[in-house]
């Protein structure tokens, strides 16, 4: 199973406070779904599943995702074992910090 994992965006030169989240749950078909949750702090997020076969695809699809992520800017978090990726922890900073 995917551990969740969380990722953060704050650049105060772009004004972008963002986050982004990958968390896997079963289907109710018994098949595999990624859930992709993302948006800027303080505005709800968004959150689209991707349905897959096997979790083999998933981890890659995943695998992919954190890598454009981290490609982009984004920090990230440590793993969230146990909770959903909607309750993000991550405390609003002061940008320039």
């Amino acid at each position: 199973m995917y551990s969740p994992v969380a990722f953060r965006l704050f650049d105060s030169k772009t004004n972008a406070l963002r986050v982004y989240g990958l968390s896997e749950q079963r289907g109710l078909f018994d098949d595999h779904c990624l859930i992709i949750t993302w948006g800027r702090l303080g505005q709800p997020l968004r959150s689209r599943t991707e349905t897959f076969d096997d979790a083999a695809e998933l981890q890659a699809r995943a695998h992919k995702l954190a890598k454009l992520r981290l490609a982009h800017g984004y920090e990230r978090l440590r793993p969230l074992e146990g909770h959903d990726v909607a309750e993000l922890p991550i405390a609003p900073v002061a940008l320039g910090e």
